[in-house]
């Protein structure tokens, strides 16, 4: 008598991954054919690079969505400019903001916008201006007046990229994840305690008085639109965002919308803070605080 398979035991067939790899390869196929002949190459080249749930809702998305393609644009590869196209999706299905957004904004118990200069310290602003507009909110701060400061984190965080220099300067960019862990871990001073300077080659004073430091407990990272705008009744929330040149810079009052000509070129990603959101002519949109001052965009939004 044939013994029975045992669960789990291999069959001979094809392994899960094996599985995978047949169905990444059936979606590539089907998205080959559903892309513009004059752009195939590039796009195939991006597609095997995805998994197979993402190349399905590619294809899910594709009556309902417009994906534009630009070319000859440029981003910096080690400090050098390349060629390079970018591509955006552009979803053509009205999605509403949810109604309990409707009159949440958060700009105002941010306080007044900092100007990091050229000083490559958006990351650090950002964090010391969430937790103060955190702590008004939960009210475990009362004093209105209260800042936290960016520079504590400039001198501490990484010390060792603090000493690469940036010809004269000391600053270095860093991501809010490990400018929050810092916090959770280590606290962060009030802003009397150490000014806001941006960068300086000499060596920062190292006493920190335990008696002065905040901490925060935790954070959390928002993996979805959806999980955004639940958060964001909450409180403000830290955001990254694709800095392409020249739209960032002329952008004025106008929406900025990342690349949008042959010319764009990609340059940075800057640390920003989520304030509110809102709709114009069906369009979705965010309002997103900087730090260079009130002289840009909508007052520094």
């Amino acid at each position: 008598m044939a013994e029975k398979e045992k669960p789990g035991e291999a069959t001979g067939g094809p392994s899960q991954s094996e599985r995978e790899g047949q169905l990444t390869k059936e979606l590539i196929r089907k998205l080959h054919y559903l892309t513009n002949q004059g752009h195939q190459e590039e796009v195939m080249a991006v597609l095997t690079n995805l998994s197979s749930d993402i190349l399905q809702t590619l294809i899910d998305a594709k009556s309902s969505s417009q994906i534009s393609i630009l070319h000859g644009c440029k981003v910096y590869v080690d400090g050098v400019l390349e060629p390079t196209s970018y591509a955006s999706l552009r979803s053509k299905i009205k999605m509403n903001i949810p109604s309990f957004l409707s009159n949440v904004d958060w700009k105002t118990i941010m306080g007044a916008l900092r100007n990091q200069t050229d000083h490559v310290v958006c990351w650090s602003i950002v964090i010391s201006e969430l937790i103060r507009a955190i702590r008004l909110i939960c009210q475990r701060e009362t004093d209105e007046n209260i800042l936290y400061s960016p520079q504590d984190m400039i001198d501490f965080v990484d010390p060792q990229m603090r000493r690469t220099t940036r010809e004269d300067h000391y600053c270095y960019p860093n991501s809010l994840k490990n400018g929050l862990n810092y916090v959770r871990d280590n606290g962060i001073q009030r802003e009397e305690d150490r000014p806001f300077i941006g960068c300086s080659a000499d060596q920062p004073d190292s006493y920190r008085n335990p008696a002065n430091l905040t901490f925060t407990k935790r954070h959390k990272t928002a993996l979805s639109i959806d999980q955004m705008f639940g958060a964001l009744k909450e409180g403000p929330i830290g955001a990254s965002l694709a800095i392409f040149q020249p739209e960032f810079r002329k952008r004025a009052k106008e929406m900025y919308r990342g690349a949008e000509s042959p010319s764009s070129r990609l340059v940075s990603s800057h640390s920003v803070s989520i304030a509110a959101v809102g709709e114009e002519n069906g369009e979705r949109f965010a309002w997103v605080r900087s730090s260079e001052g009130d002289k840009v965009g909508h007052s520094g939004y």
